[in-house]
């Protein structure tokens, strides 16, 4: 069976449409914490355990043929969960010097369109016993959810919270076989052959209630 097209919303494909080998379109956030670092075998397991909740991380983008149409987002098939788990350490003194200049050299690299756009680094080695962990995501599939879900799965309610030992096994995954070529440009076609009857819509919308049109 063939799964259902996920079309790329116009702001989302702009995003990669523009992004080039000086401009790059992936965003990132820091979360600096205390304590030793997990081993890298615990934050494996752990993310593998939180992917069910966050479909969006095991799929990569598909461009259209002759660009027909928007992308489409599809299961990665040789979805490799170490490619996007990275660890690295900061050289001593470990401070916030290091810590920017490490964050600069992880931004300053493309994430890799051939698979989920997205990676996340554990940095050990900060002063004060201290290690962060550092996000790095794509624009086109920062939707508020995907970076917030991985970090729950990472942390505790309170500092003091037991240890419960392995994370829970991950759920059996199968990857949806991706729409043919045929398929995609027919859909996106189609999805152009809808637009001018949208455009009305919303004109004839805005007409009716201009307030609600502006919001």
């Amino acid at each position: 069976m063939t799964a259902a097209i996920d079309r790329l919303s116009p702001l989302d494909a702009t995003f990669l449409h523009v992004e080039d080998h000086v401009t790059h379109m992936h965003v990132g956030s820091i979360g600096i914490l205390e304590g030793p670092p997990p081993p890298h075998d615990a934050i494996l397991g752990t993310v593998a355990a939180k992917l069910a909740e966050v479909p969006r991380l095991r799929q990569k983008v598909r461009f259209l043929p002759l660009a027909a149409g928007r992308p489409v987002w599809v299961d990665d098939e040789h979805f490799d969960l170490g490619h996007h788990l990275r660890r690295t350490a900061l050289p001593v003194p470990g401070g916030e010097v290091e810590l920017c200049r490490l964050v600069g050299r992880l931004m300053s690299v493309p994430l890799d369109r051939a698979r989920p756009l997205w990676e996340m680094w554990t940095v050990e080695g900060l002063d004060h016993g201290r290690w962060a962990v550092v996000f790095k995501l794509h624009h086109c599939m920062v939707d508020g959810v995907s970076a917030s879900a991985l970090i729950t799965g990472l942390m505790d309610v309170t500092a003091d919270a037991p240890r419960t030992g392995r994370p829970a096994a991950p759920a059996p995954w199968t990857p949806a076989p991706a729409p043919d070529a045929a398929t995609l440009v027919a859909g996106a076609l189609a999805d152009r052959a809808r637009w001018p009857l949208r455009l009305a819509r919303a004109g004839a919308d805005a007409v009716r209630d201009p307030g609600a049109a502006a919001t």
